[in-house]
């Protein structure tokens, strides 16, 4: 009886059957991957811009009211270009720093944020800026005033004493949202 070497047909084919189940596993796997890389990379763009706005946000709800006692300026600045103000909120993020001083301002079609970290003195380190929004079409700033008679917005902050009750930016371009924020109102 002689033995023989190689593989039978049945087991051929059962070989070249495995094969494809698992080159088509891998190709689906393959496109997801694709798909989804290509997803992240369209989103990012968009969340970005989210992202920052949500960071304004709790910048802006945590501005130091004026009267607050430190070492550095704590008053608010509204302008009809924009607003500057100090926080506490994220410093840690900063070594050395004990608050921000945070600038929004609008450089015609287009909102920067311009963060610089505070010491004790008030000297201020290196000042990060970013990009909120681009393509606007003139961004309005507006400050509500609840102690005023009548109360309404006014387009600049010139009460050095306390914050406004509310902020707001807007655009008429799709590049921005309208975006109000309540500051954080006498020291609460």
């Amino acid at each position: 009886m002689t033995r023989q070497s190689g593989l039978s047909l049945f087991e051929l084919l059962l070989a070249l059957a495995l094969l494809a189940l698992i080159a088509a596993g891998l190709a689906a796997a393959t496109g997801l991957g694709v798909r989804l890389y290509d997803r992240s990379v369209t989103l990012s763009g968009a969340d970005e811009g989210a992202a920052m706005r949500v960071r304004l946000r709790s910048l802006i709800a945590a501005a130091l009211p004026p009267t607050q006692l430190a070492g550095f300026p704590t008053d608010f600045e509204g302008r009809a270009d924009g607003f500057a103000f100090t926080t506490l909120a994220a410093a840690d993020l900063w070594p050395g720093a004990a608050a921000l001083r945070v600038e929004v301002r609008s450089g015609g079609t287009e909102l920067t944020m311009s963060i610089a970290p505070l010491d004790d003195d008030g000297h201020a380190g290196p000042t990060e800026a970013r990009v909120l929004a681009e393509g606007l079409s003139g961004p309005v700033f507006a400050y509500y005033d609840a102690a005023a008679t009548p109360p309404g917005w006014q387009a600049q902050w010139e009460d050095h004493s306390r914050l406004p009750a509310l902020v707001r930016i807007e655009d008429p371009s799709a590049a921005w949202p309208e975006f109000t924020v309540r500051p954080r109102l006498g020291g609460s």
